[in-house]
């Protein structure tokens, strides 16, 4: 059965959001990593 294109979408928007999720949780590591400025 092949998937509509709705839920192709939607796994694909769920997949870039992840990703995204991965990549701030990355940046808030380094950012946390060096001294804080004020």
């Amino acid at each position: 059965m092949k998937p509509t294109p709705s839920a192709l979408i939607l796994k694909l928007t769920k997949r870039k959001a992840e990703t995204e999720t991965n990549e701030l949780v990355n940046l808030l590591f380094t950012y946390s990593e060096l001294p804080i400025q004020t």
